[in-house]
């Protein structure tokens, strides 16, 4: 499925070849001279071609020591001090200047663009003297702003800058000024803008629907592992004997069907340890000769960092980062080595290693997001965790895989 952020860089690329609205061939073009050679491609009859420095002039912005701004508007420091984190964040840290620096004044409809530190960035909206990290752009002809910003938004302008820019660090205003860009008619300026801004609010309105989809699954699972370790997503075989296990009877979370058992993760365990130091012999890629994956603590690429040559475990285990994203379990049904203080867990035969997994990974969702440093073998190895009869354990894990698969079809 595309992405929202790839949707919106297909409407620009759609607006600036002059096929997102249709077009007027009876609009007057506009009134500068057009250039005829090195065309990217075909625009409507009545676009133009311009070159930049021929439409545009460039404006840097000034460099003012740290003694000379305010934290604090005044009559003294009445204008704000405009630099990279204004326009990319909620900066609460304003800095006001003097009225001398007005000439590097940018006004709420000027364009502006980062020249290093994120090259090629599009600054826009705000009132206040430019940072010499920015420059300005200034029309010499009639002409939309929020345009020209999302013109200069789109990949190919910025495809163009980051190109030439050094090291992709700087931008040339010589690199700038060579580049050629297309020009509607101004009405029909103002007709894509329109449109672009309709279209971007639809995704704009899809991207926070899937955010809440993407919370409501996260909330539908949990309520599943919920249901399923509390004995109530299947219907309960009374008749299955409890599994053999140190019972524990005190002090338990909830109660549970009556050939359940509660116990502690270590009396059910028969290997429960933390991983240690990177192996001498690794390397991030796999070769022959070190192909068995090292894992760490992390979700991308399921944790695997890279590859050595004896593995440190060779039975089906658990893991659990207990660092990062804390809690992340994953069966690991082949030889590996655990390093970083990984915790990994081989569950004895009674315990299904599936359900294991879901039943660890309800315990520590707690966890997730909150301020512990890291998860621990004495803080999960007294955990209590409900021991269904393992035909039940196996049933309730077909169920809850079951129920995730349709909820990811949601």
């Amino acid at each position: 499925m595309i992405s929202n952020e790839l949707l919106k860089k297909k409407i620009l690329d759609e607006a600036i070849h002059g096929r997102l609205v249709e077009n007027d061939s009876s609009l007057e073009p506009i009134d500068v001279q057009p250039v005829n050679d090195n065309i990217p491609f075909v625009i409507p009859n009545n676009w133009k071609w311009i070159n930049f420095k021929s439409g545009f002039e460039l404006k840097q912005g000034i460099q003012i020591n740290i003694e000379s701004q305010s934290p604090v508007k005044n009559d003294i420091y009445p204008l704000q001090f405009l630099r990279i984190v204004d326009f990319t964040q909620n900066n609460k840290d304003i800095r006001y200047v003097s009225d001398k620096y007005i000439n590097y004044f940018l006004e709420k409809n000027d364009v502006a663009m980062v020249r290093y530190g994120n090259p090629g960035f599009v600054c826009s909206g705000k009132e206040g003297v430019l940072a010499n990290n920015l420059f300005k752009i200034i029309p010499k002809f009639k002409l939309k702003h929020k345009y020209l910003v999302y013109l200069l938004e789109s990949d190919f302008i910025q495809n163009k800058i980051l190109s030439h820019s050094v090291a992709l660090s700087a931008i040339k205003f010589s690199d700038i000024y060579k580049l050629n860009i297309p020009i509607p008619p101004l009405e029909e300026q103002e007709k894509i803008v329109k449109k672009i801004e309709e279209l971007f609010e639809l995704i704009d309105k899809k991207e926070k629907n899937d955010e809440e989809k993407e919370k409501l699954k996260v909330l539908l699972k949990e309520k599943i592992l919920d249901s399923a370790i509390h004995g109530k997503i299947i219907e309960n075989d009374l008749s299955l004997p409890a599994v053999d296990v140190e019972e524990i009877k005190d002090n338990v979370p909830f109660e549970i069907p009556s050939n359940w058992k509660w116990s502690n993760l270590k009396n059910n365990c028969e290997k429960l340890y933390a991983g240690g130091d990177k192996p001498l012999k690794f390397s991030k890629e796999k070769t022959c000769e070190l192909s068995i994956p090292v894992i760490a603590n992390g979700v991308n690429n399921d944790g695997i960092i890279g590859y050595t040559d004896i593995p440190a475990e060779i039975d089906n285990c658990l893991t659990i980062s207990g660092r990062g994203t804390i809690g992340y379990a994953s069966i690991r049904d082949y030889p590996f080595t655990p390093i970083v203080r990984l915790i990994t867990i081989k569950p004895k035969a009674y315990l299904n290693i599936r359900y294991l997994k879901y039943v660890m990974s309800f315990a520590t969702e707690s966890s997730k997001g909150t301020s512990i440093p890291q998860l621990t073998i004495p803080m999960i190895k007294n955990k209590l965790i409900p021991i269904p009869p393992l035909e039940q354990q196996k049933k309730i894990v077909d169920k809850i895989e079951k129920c995730f698969k349709l909820i990811e079809q949601l």
